[in-house]
């Protein structure tokens, strides 16, 4: 029981250190001439404020590593749980004990909400504002529930790409994610998405007042509204 406590509290604490590393500043500090991300746009460390002053390139280089962050993460506490015996062996060492996969269930959600809060609440940021937390989630969903990320990122892609908002985009794989893993996921998966995109969803509450006031920006003009002239 204290190995398994431990094993919890530390993949939450290793997730968060994961979700700490500044993917965007990093990427575009040679673009920004000195320039703090934090300052400039929407304050956001993520590649859609990369994309605005640093352009395309840079933007998809902070998705990459952003997604690496949720992925170390979890795979790290993959092997510790096999290390430690976690994953497979129950009682008698037959190796097929639901409990000991139950805490490896429990350590990779841990993981993967640990490395959201430390992409979105950085400790290094004077104002705890990081990114977004949408390819950390995404990356997330690439280990825990393989089929939803190749959903995920098309639907992301297509809703940019009609209305050219990358919040409505990513409001409406976190709907996805939830309805689709209600579904079709359960268990400590889904409550692990769940948690992912409660937080991305905090991250996202300035966007949806935006939307709600009409003011929020485009990446770009979008398919639909062309069509619709």
């Amino acid at each position: 029981m204290i190995v398994a406590a431990l094993f919890l509290f530390g993949a939450v604490v290793w997730g968060y250190a994961c979700g700490l590393f500044p993917s965007g500043p990093w990427v575009a500090r040679r673009s920004l001439g000195g320039r703090n991300l934090t300052e400039l746009g929407s304050g956001s460390t993520g590649a859609t404020n990369v994309l605005r002053y640093a352009g395309w390139g840079m933007a998809f280089a902070v998705v990459v590593l952003d997604v690496l962050k949720a992925v170390v993460a979890i795979l790290l506490v993959r092997y510790v749980a096999d290390f430690l015996a976690l994953r497979f062996e129950d009682g008698n060492g037959n190796g097929n004990g639901n409990g000991n996969l139950d805490i490896l269930a429990w350590g990779e959600a841990g993981a993967a909400v640990g490395c959201l809060l430390g992409h979105c609440f950085p400790v290094w940021s004077a104002r705890f504002r990081g990114g977004k937390g949408v390819a950390s989630m995404v990356g997330v969903v690439l280990l825990l529930v393989p089929w939803m990320f190749f959903v995920s990122a098309l639907l992301w892609v297509g809703v940019l790409g009609l209305w050219g908002f990358s919040s409505v985009a990513s409001l409406a794989v976190c709907l996805f994610l939830v309805v689709g893993g209600l579904f079709w996921v359960g268990g400590m998966p889904f409550w692990g998405l769940v948690g992912v995109v409660v937080v991305v969803l905090v991250r996202h509450r300035e966007n949806m007042a935006r939307l709600w006031r009409g003011e929020e920006g485009r990446v770009f003009g979008g398919l639909w509204r062309r069509l619709r002239r």
